[in-house]
């Protein structure tokens, strides 16, 4: 599938500031890295969904990454919100048929905004639902140096191949569940390595641990969205999942924060063949693009 050229994008405004950031443990068991916790449209249960706002809290609540769907404004700008149609005063507003400068006005901010605005010290995960979006967004992502930062998110492989050829830096997460899949999950997880993409984004109550298992051994990285509460977090993290997305990303960092410090404690308390503590290997398979993507994942705070 091919990808359409469009026009390049502009910056936006302020944002507003949040509170004191919460305090994260930067250490991890050795061999196991940190779990990237992506506020879902930003800290979403606490503020207005895909406005500055709700980013600027989620990186202050200790998010380590940023999610949104991101659409082509008429203007030519990628800009973010979850649907292509939003409500606005009780009106219907296709943000594919207005200017940026129109949508920031009524709290729709650009991709090169966010950026200017928060930096680039997070993960970004963007849905490219709307096609025609893809290659002004690695325009704004690359003139940004974040390339290397930004998941794009499509359910096609063929799609996400094809992005992939545009940008090497780009990460390429398929988004799917398992009853879309035709075929069943086995014949797709084969597939996405071929296609350069480095890891399967399901809802948190499709993983288990035999399709975790399927999805490690082709060499893909484990992504699990939806997680709203302890327990379904708890579940992801017990897993093993890279990446979680939540509307409370302040939740979120504190049972990373819960299931690190667990490890750890295992970790000092397992003997290993000298005595030392060791940590049981959360990885299994060759080297792939998954594992070389993990590279990538940091734990370091955003500035």
């Amino acid at each position: 599938m091919g990808l359409t050229d469009s026009a390049q994008p502009a910056t936006g405004v302020s944002a507003a500031r949040g509170p004191t950031p919460v305090e994260v443990p930067a250490a991890a068991p050795q061999g196991r890295e940190r779990p990237i916790a992506f506020a879902h449209r930003g800290a979403s249960g606490y503020a207005a969904d895909n406005s500055m706002e709700a980013f600027d809290l989620a990186l202050r609540q200790g998010a380590t990454g940023l999610e949104s769907d991101v659409w082509l404004a008429a203007d030519g700008v990628p800009v973010l919100a979850h649907d292509r149609t939003i409500r606005v005063n009780g009106r219907r507003i296709d943000v594919t048929r207005r200017g940026s400068g129109e949508l920031r006005h009524i709290g729709v901010p650009a991709l090169a905004e966010l950026y200017a605005e928060l930096g680039t010290g997070f993960e970004l995960s963007l849905d490219v639902e709307h096609q025609p979006v893809a290659l002004p967004m690695l325009a704004v992502a690359e003139e940004a140096g974040a390339a290397d930062r930004l998941w794009a998110c499509h359910p096609d492989p063929s799609f996400l191949a094809a992005l992939g050829a545009r940008s090497p830096r780009v990460r390429l997460v398929c988004s799917t569940r398992p009853r879309r899949i035709p075929g069943g999950l086995g014949p797709l997880a084969a597939l996405l390595p071929d296609a350069g993409v480095h890891a399967l984004n399901m809802h948190w109550r499709d993983w288990s641990p035999a399709r975790r298992d399927l999805a490690r051994g082709a060499g893909l990285l484990v992504f699990a969205w939806d997680a709203q509460d302890e327990s379904s977090m708890d579940r992801a993290l017990g897993l093993g999942v890279d990446a979680i997305y939540s509307d409370y990303p302040d939740r979120l960092v504190s049972a990373i924060a819960r299931s690190m410090a667990a490890e750890l404690a295992t970790t000092a308390t397992e003997p290993g063949p000298s005595g030392a503590g060791v940590v049981q290997g959360l990885e299994a398979g060759p080297a792939s693009a998954g594992r070389r993507a993990r590279k990538h994942i940091r734990t370091r705070r955003p500035r």
